[in-house]
């Protein structure tokens, strides 16, 4: 029978990112280390769900504020943030992988529609959709993920070296960020972040569209022309 260690030198609860490296940072300093945590799942308010996993949370959640569980907790009250969700769309479209220069993972509609023109539609009344978008997305249930806390990280700088001193940087995977959308006046937007987003965009008048390209030139080669512009 195999032993079962009960002295540790930390005891962590949680799995969320500050937890999880402090954790592997005392590991590599060879410290024993209890890592626990009450969820059923990793990550804990920085966790991310496909959809499936994300309508079960928050059903969890609701049914826990009703039980009078906890209902004075920091965590809770995180939780009770989120309420009943109401999304719509037009039926009638599917997802699937599209050419790696278009990036993978983006939907493709049968009536051949853009995303932004696809998100925009997501902002909708129809009563009668409901049911039928539910069923829709949960065919696709894994294509997409819902993060609780979404978050940006650039990709240099002293936390990504925290990362890396604690041991993390094998265990975690990050993606780029390939679209931005802001919601204004009841309906989501397009942020465009490159050339062809700038001078593609309907939104931007081309007066305006000079100028945001100056800016973003500007921004791009600042750090090769530092000197010249603190001069």
């Amino acid at each position: 029978m195999v032993d079962i260690q009960t002295h540790y030198d930390y005891i962590i609860l949680g799995t969320g990112i500050q937890e999880s490296i402090l954790a592997s940072a005392l590991a590599r300093n060879k410290r024993s280390v209890l890592h626990i945590d009450r969820n059923e799942f990793y990550g804990g308010n920085e966790c991310s769900f496909n959809l499936k996993e994300f309508l079960e949370w928050i059903m969890n959640v609701q049914n826990n504020d009703k039980n009078g569980e906890d209902n004075n907790s920091k965590i809770n009250k995180f939780y009770n943030s989120y309420h009943d969700i109401e999304v719509n769309i037009l039926s009638g479209y599917e997802a699937s992988e599209t050419s790696t220069e278009e990036n993978a993972n983006r939907f493709t509609l049968q009536n051949n529609q853009t995303v932004e023109e696809f998100v925009k539609q997501i902002h909708s009344s129809d009563e009668e959709n409901k049911i039928a978008l539910l069923k829709e997305l949960m065919k696709d249930n894994r294509q997409y993920y819902i993060s609780l806390l979404p978050k940006m990280v650039y990709s240099r700088g002293p936390f990504i070296d925290l990362l890396i001193q604690a041991g993390l940087g094998s265990y975690l995977e990050f993606r780029s960020m390939e679209k931005t959308f802001i919601y204004n006046d009841n309906k989501f937007e397009h942020v465009p972040c490159t050339k062809e987003d700038v001078f593609n965009s309907k939104q931007i008048k081309v007066i305006e569209k000079r100028k945001l390209m100056k800016f973003l030139t500007f921004v791009m080669n600042y750090r090769l022309q530092q000197e010249d512009y603190e001069g």
